[in-house]
């Protein structure tokens, strides 16, 4: 006699189940999530019973483009990318919150995705875990979010290098350093006016003894 099997959530004494890979989809276009409307406080959200999205992945392309055939501002396409990772765009078919993405969605057969995925968790991080969530302190470091996204990266990296090069210069010194990217979130924006001097902040000469 056949006995039928409801599947469900997995429950606590069930063993886990691999997460499919779905295949990728070109997001459409809605309407856009304006910063007013993005829930920060929903990054703890989580759910025990996350499927992949059932038309599959996506990651929408920036600027966003809206219902008229007109795209976003790119000067909100820095912020587009923390909502995407903190909150989602089911809109877009970005179901689950990039942050909740397990490794195989943009991975193996999922790998155009890589690249993306990577550059959104670039400028996030970079704006959750050095500044904070502080929005005014974190454009006064990064202008270059005004002209765009791929800016806004190209200025992160470049900073990120510049406090590679500094810690390497200085890895056989009497002093150790304190990370200058741990300094960043105590940064006045009123001294960061330039290029120039968010570099000289990044790399700033702060030793404390061993």
């Amino acid at each position: 006699m056949a006995t039928a099997i409801t599947l469900g959530c997995p429950t606590a004494s069930s063993a886990p189940i691999p997460h499919p890979a779905p295949a990728i989809v070109v997001p459409g276009a809605t309407t856009a999530t304006s910063h007013t409307s993005a829930s920060i406080t929903s990054q703890t959200a989580s759910s025990h019973c996350r499927q992949p999205p059932q038309v599959g992945l996506a990651i929408p392309n920036l600027p966003l483009r809206l219902p008229d055939g007109t795209k976003r501002h790119r000067r909100d396409s820095w912020w587009d990318i923390i909502t995407h990772w903190l909150v989602g765009d089911p809109e877009r078919n970005l179901d689950v919150p990039l942050k909740d993405w397990p490794p195989d969605w943009y991975r193996g057969l999922n790998r155009p995705l890589t690249s993306k995925y990577g550059q959104r968790a670039t400028a996030t991080l970079e704006f959750i875990e050095v500044f904070q969530s502080n929005e005014p302190r974190f454009l006064a470091a990064y202008p270059e979010a005004e002209e765009g996204h791929s800016w806004l990266l190209h200025a992160i990296k470049a900073a990120r290098r510049e406090c590679q090069a500094f810690s390497s210069s200085i890895s056989r010194s009497a002093f150790r350093p304190l990370c200058p990217s741990c300094l960043r979130s105590d940064i006045d924006p009123s001294t960061i006016g330039s290029t120039t001097t968010r570099y000289y902040t990044h790399v700033v000469l702060v030793t404390t003894p061993h």
